[in-house]
């Protein structure tokens, strides 16, 4: 019997050694690096990287590993000699970067807009706090001190102002993006761990979403001509009805006007224009014969692929266009209801921030503004708004995630089809809380 050692092959009858290891390349973050196979004494292929962009300085390092330790194994995966700076060029760029590329290759939806956020918090908020680290030396309680800073507020900007405090989600959303490109580093071997995946979270305390009053629903939509905005007007009255999210409204189409119902397939981006709905659903919402008729109103005759909320010239509004016609709208209201309409008060918000007029004055805000924001009502509370009237209403999770698109219990809603027909109960409690309520009539004598 012929003992086979590790590390050896049979060609022609006679027994050949391997090459002890072979080089190869790979781009990792816009820098080529050389990577090597060798195999271990059980003949297990191996992966290792070199941190090295040189052939020469790979071979070298390869030499002086071997004369240190008698293998061309490490004794612990290797830490690449790479700064996170280096390592972090070009990462989330939608073109270019090869771990964007492999995604979309591999089926995942990852789009223009997620990458530029990546972006944006890799160079505001990754490379200035890891940017000088070797990928090794990024330990987990050095990700959990920066996570901190960034909920305390206790960091500083470039320009020596200090950070103002992040919610719990957002400093958990930045860590996600570092999380990716972390293991991504483990992938190609320039790290054994992920130090993000062993950090102890924040508990995410993000705000309650406000949401209004059917009362004020009604008040605001009483007077049509109290909104400065008249397709901002047009635009909260589908969104308290639908829950429709804004990029779903601004990218409404002419055509998708139906003869009893609105056709929801693609959001707008501004950057970016038309692209499909967040969760890639297309759906068709019925809607009040009051609203239908005050969609058509705007559409016209017009059947085209046009805008159907936009300037005259065809170009869609800008993001803020329809929030802040509602803004103004409700800070009207507020004020009203409180007894002091036109009061203006110092922002706080602004003095916390430092912020201040240009002769050094502080900067001022409608009271009706503090208000909102103290209650949090923002556009997308709509979508809060109508899910509360149609859950209390007694209608099903399955048709209210159907109509408003939420892929919470994706399955459930996988097998549940409804049609236009079924909507009924829906259209029932949303006429009814567009409604203007009656007043009661006098008795008769008194």
């Amino acid at each position: 019997m012929i003992e086979v050692r590790p590390g050896c092959r049979f060609r022609g009858g006679r027994m050949r050694q391997k090459s002890p290891y072979s080089l190869y390349k790979r781009k990792v973050g816009g820098k080529v690096i050389f990577y090597y196979i060798t195999y271990d004494r059980t003949g297990k292929r191996l992966r290792y990287s070199t941190g090295c962009v040189v052939k020469y300085k790979a071979v070298e390092y390869l030499a002086a590993l071997f004369q240190e330790t008698g293998s061309y194994i490490p004794s612990a995966p290797p830490v690449a000699p790479m700064r996170f700076s280096e390592y972090a060029a070009g990462w989330w760029d939608w073109e270019s970067c090869p771990y964007v590329r492999a995604q979309k290759e591999s089926g995942f939806d990852i789009g223009h807009s997620y990458c530029d956020t990546c972006v944006t918090v890799t160079e505001k908020y990754l490379v200035p706090e890891f940017g000088r680290a070797m990928l090794g030396e990024i330990s987990v309680d050095r990700v959990e001190s920066w996570m901190r800073r960034l909920y305390e507020g206790t960091g500083r900007t470039s320009t020596g102002r200090q950070e103002r405090p992040l919610s719990a989600k957002s400093v958990l959303n930045y860590l996600s993006i570092l999380s990716v490109m972390m293991q991504e580093a483990v992938r190609l071997g320039h790290i054994d761990k992920n130090p993000c995946a062993s950090v102890r979270r924040l508990a995410k305390n993000s705000a309650v979403r406000g949401v209004l009053t059917v009362a004020e629903v009604r008040r605001i939509f009483s007077d049509p001509s109290a909104w400065y905005n008249h397709h901002a007007y047009v635009a909260s009255v589908i969104a308290s009805c639908t829950g429709m999210r804004l990029s779903e409204i601004r990218a409404l189409r002419c055509c998708d006007v139906k003869s009893n119902h609105l056709h929801v397939e693609l959001s707008l981006e501004d950057k970016y224009g038309s692209k499909g709905t967040k969760t890639g659903d297309v759906r068709d919402l019925p809607l009040p014969s009051s609203v239908m008729a005050l969609v058509r109103s705007v559409r016209g005759n017009d059947d085209s692929e046009r805008f159907l909320l936009c300037y005259p010239d065809g170009k869609p509004y800008g993001r803020a266009a329809f929030p802040d016609g509602l803004y103004s709208v409700l800070a009207d209201l507020f004020e009203i209801q409180d007894g002091c309409p036109g009061k203006m008060v110092v922002d706080e918000r602004a003095k916390a921030e430092g912020k201040t007029r240009k002769d050094g004055s502080e900067i001022m805000v409608r009271y009706g503004e503090t208000v909102r924001r103290e209650r949090n009502i923002t556009f997308h509370s709509w979508r809060h708004f109508l899910n509360s009237q149609l859950l209390s209403q007694g209608i099903s999770g399955e048709k209210t995630r159907r109509i408003t698109g939420h892929t919470t219990e994706s399955m459930t809603r996988h097998y549940a089809h409804f049609s236009l027909a079924d909507y009924s109960d829906v259209l029932t409690i949303t006429e009814g809380m567009l409604k203007p309520q009656e007043k009661p009539q006098e008795k008769a004598g008194s």
